[in-house]
């Protein structure tokens, strides 16, 4: 069965970016961006049934995946306790497979064995942009012409590609016509996005830099660097620079979760979508990185869809050398830093690493050669995946280190699992709100909790109209830096007869509103426009309003016949 993320090619619908009607709001004061909404997916293990899974990799003195293990050759410790591996599968594959699709033949064989099936999804951070704006285009038009390279080798037998976006705005299926890939990446584009801070805010922050001021507080040299940035920022009194340095944060730290979250979404629907395919599964995260500290158990749910449906994600910074040599080897295998989870020195890196590490994967970072990347990452080597039940296992969300060895090690490495998070815990505050707003989305009942009024009419060229009035006198606002702080999202989502998902897009509005732009706003509300067009048939249509700041939801359905 097709997931929800192919659903737009193959019925036609045609998503349309929603029109704020926002009048005589300054540009300054009102940012807005629309783009596919991705459900989220709320797979987890369960306390009372649950099989903790480590993929592992053993390799040579020559760093290559040995083949021929058996669940006697293996030990596995979480937390330093020894375990007992319950379950134990090889995926197919030889260490002697380097991206041909191909096993060599038995011995004394002169016919080659069937080719195993191989899918490979490219999946290309449109979106996250740490850095400048040149900077970010380069990055992607980097990651593009590396990907077009690899393409360009050569599609082996039994070997299918899909290129799949943040964004969404790009999508191919999977397929062994090269030409069509080809084509599709030429059309590969930067999407622009709200800034994660306002034009006149300062300082200017960097996304871990700002999470870590908020979430951890004023002992750490994030908050140092944050208050030394501030001192520029023309402060007047004392004080002042602290004030600055918090607001910046908040601001930034509000606006980027949801940007973060929706990435996590994103990569959780090509999982899913990659785990339905027949044979090897593997997907090469191209990014510049991007951080997902307030989304821990959304990062574990993408990592536990992806181990349970034996998908291997390969990661791959697109950020390269900008100066000096290419010749660093920066294709690191996760034994390499199970000492310390999630060791890598950008923390722009952490969730590429971590999730590149938990399924059996590679981080690739530190090099310009691209090209030579996305080909070392989609290699298919001989991989193990350990089971077993921990006993006891509380559900209290902390993080367990695994830790898996050979009971004879003839001088070869693992690379293994590094660790797990146990279920249950304190989801965060961006995770409780992200997940209400799924939860309405893909639920049936009226929400009132902040107040709209929805109108859904279907033209005769087939096109579906909505538009939301939004009551902007009984939202609450964060007062910042002489502005009123708002964020909304609106999520306008299509059911078919049999109420199953089809699609859905997504608008963010982000108001900073002075004192004589809110009585206005407050007066008479604001409004946003969304059209679909979609093949006739019957549908409901599906509108949910979240606002961020108390994470209010209203939600809202309605019956529509597109004729």
């Amino acid at each position: 069965m097709r997931r929800w993320l192919l659903v737009l090619a193959l019925c036609g619908c045609l998503l349309a970016g929603v029109t704020p009607l926002a009048q005589d709001i300054p540009s300054d004061e009102f940012i807005w961006d629309s783009g596919p909404y991705f459900p989220e997916s709320n797979v987890m293990f369960r306390a009372n049934n649950t099989l903790i899974e480590a993929p592992t990799v053993v390799r040579d003195r020559s760093d290559r995946p040995v083949a021929g293990m058996t669940k006697d050759d293996f030990q596995l410790f979480d937390n330093g306790k020894p375990q007992t591996i319950t379950s134990f599968t090889v995926l197919s594959g030889t260490a002697a497979e380097v991206r041909t699709g191909k096993a060599p033949a038995a011995p004394g064989s002169n016919a080659a064995p069937p080719v195993e099936p191989r899918y490979v999804a490219l999946f290309l951070d449109d979106v996250n942009t740490p850095g400048l704006y040149q900077d970010a285009y380069a990055n992607l038009t980097f990651a593009r012409d590396a990907a077009e390279k690899f393409i360009g080798m050569g599609i082996d037998p039994g070997e299918r590609i899909g290129i799949f976006t943040v964004s969404g705005d790009l999508t191919v299926d999977f397929t062994d016509d090269a030409g069509k890939l080809l084509e599709a990446l030429k059309k590969l584009r930067l999407k622009s996005r709200w800034e994660d801070q306002s034009p006149n805010s300062c300082p200017k922050l960097e996304s871990y830099e700002a999470w870590a001021v908020v979430h951890i507080g004023h002992q750490t040299r994030e908050w140092e660097s944050a208050l030394k940035t501030a001192q520029q920022c023309g402060v007047m009194k004392p004080g002042d620079a602290a004030i600055l340095a918090e607001r910046a944060a908040e601001e930034k730290t509000m606006i980027a979760d949801i940007g973060e979250g929706n990435t996590l979404s994103a990569l959780g629907s090509v999982i899913r979508h990659l785990g339905e395919m027949p044979g090897r599964r593997m997907l090469v995260l191209a990014s510049s990185g991007f951080v997902t500290q307030s989304f821990r158990q959304r990062q574990q749910r993408v990592i536990d869809a992806a181990t349970s449906s034996r998908v291997i994600i390969n990661s791959l910074n697109t950020t390269g050398l900008p100066y000096g040599p290419t010749k660093v080897d920066k294709v690191e295998h996760f034994s390499a830093m199970n000492a310390a989870r999630g060791g890598v020195s950008n923390p722009n890196n952490d969730a590429m690493a971590d999730m590149a590490y938990a399924t059996g994967g590679l981080f690739y970072h530190n090099n310009n050669d691209l090209a030579t990347g996305f080909h070392e990452l989609a290699k298919a080597p001989v991989s193990y995946v350990l089971g077993f039940s921990p006993e006891n296992l509380k559900s209290d969300g902390n993080y367990h280190r695994l830790k898996v060895k050979l009971v004879e090690a003839e001088h070869r490495s693992v690379d293994a699992r590094p660790g797990y998070y146990a279920p249950g815990g304190d989801p965060s505050a961006a995770e409780d709100k992200s997940d209400k707003l799924n939860r309405s989305v893909t639920g049936t009942d009226d929400r009132a909790e902040i107040p709209i009024v929805l109108t859904a009419n279907a033209s005769e060229s087939g096109v579906l109209k909505v538009a939301v009035h939004v009551d902007a006198a009984k939202l609450p606002y964060k007062h910042m830096s002489g502005r009123h702080i708002q964020r909304l999202v609106f999520v306008t989502a299509l059911f078919d007869e049999s109420d199953r998902f089809l699609s859905a897009v997504e608008g963010v509005m982000q108001l900073q509103l002075k004192d004589d732009t809110l009585a206005k706003v407050s007066a008479h509300g604001f409004d946003a426009k969304l059209s679909i067009s979609a093949p006739p048939g019957k549908y409901r249509v599906r509108q949910v309003v979240q606002e961020i700041e108390g994470g209010h939801v209203a939600s809202l359905s309605r019956p529509v016949t597109v004729r």
